[in-house]
């Protein structure tokens, strides 16, 4: 029994001390790896914060720098428009209120009626007018004459039909310059007859049928003619050499 117990307790002891040997040498391998994962663990966690601090830094500086540049642009564009709109308003205020007023000074002396005449005599027959004021020899003057609803056509001749309204005729101091006889229709329009400028005495003078036919064709062929405003000159101009007749 003893002898055993000798031979085995080498045995123990030796393997005993490769158990402690294959410790320490485990050890240092198993201390190194985990070192060395360690190491890797905050290297990587490192480089992440890095990595995380430098795009929340470049998104704040782009978000800075966006914001910055949108702004001012906003700001002057704002101000730019405003300015601009500022100053069309004034240039139209500017240019349009003067044209306003002198229309209205120029022709606050006279009444509705004249400025209605001329404005009419404008419409239908032009400015052919001024050629005549600047000749010596014919002039020029705008006559005006007024005949009640029922007044005859042909005032001349027997069967003549009648005007159903109000005439107003306008005309030169010679024939050839022109005649207008019209009806106002009191909303910036009139009723103007084809009259002639002056009556013939020929073959249908004598027959009252005739007559009839014929100024009833003038009632027929009426026309309604729009009066624009015209310019405040020319309308002054014509009220200064404007007769009034009746």
């Amino acid at each position: 029994m003893k002898k055993r117990i000798f031979i085995l307790l080498p045995l123990v002891l030796l393997f005993v001390g490769c158990e402690q040997k294959n410790t320490r040498q485990s050890t240092p391998h198993s201390t190194v790896i985990e070192n060395t994962t360690a190491r890797e663990a905050t290297t990587d966690s490192k480089t992440n914060n890095e990595s995380s601090a430098t795009v929340k830094s470049s998104s704040e500086s782009v978000s800075h720098t966006t914001s910055s540049s949108i702004v001012p642009s906003t700001t002057s564009s704002s101000t730019v428009l405003s300015t601009n709109s500022s100053e069309t308003y004034a240039s139209v205020s500017e240019s349009t209120s003067p044209q306003v007023s002198n229309s209205t000074d120029l022709l606050s002396n006279y009444s509705d009626l004249e400025i209605e005449y001329a404005r009419v005599w404008l419409a239908v027959m032009g400015t052919q007018y001024k050629q005549w004021l600047a000749d010596p020899i014919t002039g020029f003057e705008l006559h005006v004459s007024k005949s009640p609803a029922g007044t005859p056509i042909d005032p001349y001749d027997q069967g003549s039909v009648a005007f159903p309204a109000e005439t107003v005729t306008l005309s030169g101091n010679i024939s050839f310059q022109g005649l207008v006889v019209y009806s106002s229709n009191h909303n910036g329009t009139i009723t103007q007859y084809p009259v002639p400028s002056h009556w013939q005495h020929d073959e249908t003078s004598d027959h009252p049928e005739l007559v009839k036919e014929k100024t009833q064709k003038i009632l027929d062929e009426a026309s309604t003619v729009s009066i624009p405003t015209n310019t405040p000159e020319d309308i002054k101009q014509l009220i200064d050499v404007m007769v009034i007749d009746n």
